[in-house]
């Protein structure tokens, strides 16, 4: 990262970031064609996880190629400058790279829908029907490097 002054290297600061992001993107490319998208996620600590239907884009593009980026923010403002170009921003995010794979066997997918759910209904158990269990696919990205960034703190 240029700016040090900015960068967040403590993993625990990182960990705080993920843990309190509503979303995260998720970043793919096949061919040269970028194309990214906003996920409702789970963090373990070690890898995310997010739910799709069954087909899709994103499915096809991870099948082709599992190498994907990701980025949270938390915080993030507009702060105003009564002069121009000294407007700024403030936030806290988390990019990072790692490889995404599709979950195969129900065992697996219950474990990332368990992680997913916890995030967003912490302390409730959840059992997941076979009809729900067909219409999902469950995806990890298991995270090879992460970086943090903070900016107008």
């Amino acid at each position: 990262m240029r700016r040090k002054d900015k960068e967040i290297t403590d993993r625990k600061a990182i960990d705080a970031i993920l843990d309190e992001a509503e979303v995260i993107r998720v970043a793919m490319s096949n061919d040269d064609i970028p194309y990214i998208v906003c996920v409702n996620f789970g963090y373990d600590g070690k890898a995310l996880y997010f739910h799709s239907a069954n087909e899709g884009r994103k499915l096809d593009m991870i099948r082709k190629n599992s190498s994907v980026c990701f980025e949270a923010e938390i915080g993030a403002q507009v702060v105003p400058s009564d002069t121009e170009c000294e407007w700024t921003a403030r936030f806290k995010s988390v990019v990072g790279q790692g490889r995404a794979r599709i979950l195969e066997t129900d065992e697996e997918k219950r474990k990332g829908l368990d992680v997913m759910m916890e995030k967003y209904a912490p302390n409730r158990k959840f059992e997941y029907s076979d009809k729900v269990m067909s219409k999902v696919t469950a995806v990890i990205i298991e995270i090879d490097e992460v970086s943090g960034k903070k900016s107008g703190y």
